[in-house]
């Protein structure tokens, strides 16, 4: 019998609850994300874990929330419900720490699974010949990501589970549900059009300066007291600019974007070089006097070449 694959790459039941009166997000206190609603009643912060256990009332006006938007569990229900005859499973983090994975993939693989949905889990790994039809929801979503590599997670992300479809006999077809369905990244995904995503990916990081045509340096201080980190790191950054070379950048300093995280606030400085070589030297005798040069209210990361800039 013919499968389903069915990716939403977002947790929970609804991602957003959103105040009626003054319309503000409700977000973790100890990060800056919003709290996702979970199909248990639960809130959950996806990034430190914290809970609430019941809706609050708005901490900035006092009034009621809604929730809104969808995730892999409204999808899973609403599958439930309109194909009850069909057997449907959901594979995402919350389902494996209940579930036993290899089983879930093992009942699917014998045919046991009419349509397996779940997030980014079930994109590669499973060859099974009955999958003619894979959809993704939102297949855009991760295009706005604050990150130069958001383009290629994205394609990557269609292309892998894409090839989930039509791997036996049958065709297979595929389908994307988008807020954008002409961007250009999904066009091309749709196409499987690898050259020109190459080209076109690699023409755009060579004229903003990302790698491979520069390396990446990336310093980050972590402070409980914001005011603390922001004076770091333009220190830091003061510090920095004498060093500059005429093909170095240097951005910020600025918050990064997953602001605060762990009850702590987040600042950085983005250093695009051709010269890691020099860089590494500079901070291997730089680092010592920075690190020192902290209270025990700060902490300093430095990393070269970041996997991501959140």
């Amino acid at each position: 019998k013919n499968q389903t694959i069915l990716l939403l790459n977002r947790r929970g039941y609804q991602p957003y609850l959103v105040c009626k009166t003054c319309k503000s997000t409700l977000e973790c206190k100890h990060c800056s994300v919003a709290m996702t609603f979970h199909r248990d009643g639960r809130l959950l912060c996806h990034q430190c874990g914290f809970v609430y256990r019941s809706i609050p009332t708005c901490l900035g006006c006092g009034g009621s929330y809604k929730k809104e938007g969808t995730a892999v569990q409204k999808v899973e229900e609403y599958l439930s419900v309109r194909f009850p005859t069909m057997k449907i499973e959901r594979l995402d983090t919350d389902a494996a720490a209940k579930t036993n994975v290899e089983s879930v993939l093992e009942r699917f693989l014998n045919g046991e699974i009419d349509v397996l949905t779940g997030t980014q889990m079930i994109a590669k790994g499973l060859d099974s010949p009955n999958v003619t039809l894979v959809g993704v929801l939102q297949a855009d979503r991760g295009l706005s990501f604050p990150d130069f590599r958001a383009s290629e997670r994205v394609f990557s992300l269609l292309m892998q589970v894409a090839g989930r479809a039509g791997r036996g006999d049958s065709k297979g077809k595929v389908y994307f549900e988008a807020l954008n369905i002409h961007h250009p990244i999904l066009q091309l995904a749709s196409s499987q059009n690898y050259e020109q995503f190459f080209q076109q990916e690699i023409e755009e990081r060579k004229e903003s300066g990302y790698p491979p045509f520069r390396r990446l340096i990336r310093l980050l201080i972590r402070s409980k007291q914001e005011d603390v980190a922001i004076r770091y790191i333009e220190q830091f950054s003061n510090s920095i600019t004498d060093y500059l070379a005429e093909t170095d950048e240097l951005l910020g300093p600025a918050p990064a974007p997953l602001t605060k995280l762990h009850n702590s606030f987040r600042y950085h400085l983005i250093l695009k070089t051709i010269s890691l070589q020099k860089w590494r030297e500079f901070f291997r005798n730089e680092l010592p006097k920075f690190k020192a040069s902290l209270t025990n209210k700060a902490y300093l990361e430095l990393e070269f070449d970041p996997l991501d800039l959140l």
